[in-house]
């Protein structure tokens, strides 16, 4: 696996404990925590949280290529979303399905893979 290019990351306030690598979302208090499944995401833990109110950084989906752990098998290429632990996963067909990259190593549980970090859109199944 390659290393992640430089990115551009903002500051958050995390709503509990997060994972490093982990997709989040904003909550309705401003602080971030694990998305919906396959909905909205608004970073990338670039560290983790060990409790709520710690201040991380976040990668911000601008198409820079960064690092998300992985669950399930993706391939190189496919489309990723969110599952609700954060954890990246292989786009699933149902309709308003939300991408959030594109995987540029294979993914198998628990690994580390690289993808490009952008909204791509939903699907319409």
């Amino acid at each position: 696996m390659g290393i992640q290019q430089t990115i551009r990351q903002i500051s958050a306030v995390a709503a509990g404990v997060l994972a490093q690598y982990r997709f989040v979302a904003f909550d309705s208090a401003g602080e971030v925590d694990y998305p919906t499944l396959q909905g909205r995401v608004d970073g990338v833990t670039q560290e983790a949280a060990d409790a709520q109110g710690k201040v991380i950084g976040l990668a911000i989906p601008d198409g820079a290529i960064v690092k998300i752990e992985a669950v399930g098998v993706i391939a190189v290429g496919g489309q990723v979303a969110a599952d609700a632990a954060g954890k990246a996963i292989a786009l699933g067909a149902a309709n308003g399905n939300l991408s959030w990259g594109t995987a540029l190593d294979l993914g198998a549980a628990g690994s580390i893979i690289r993808i490009q970090f952008k909204h791509n859109g939903q699907t319409n199944a």
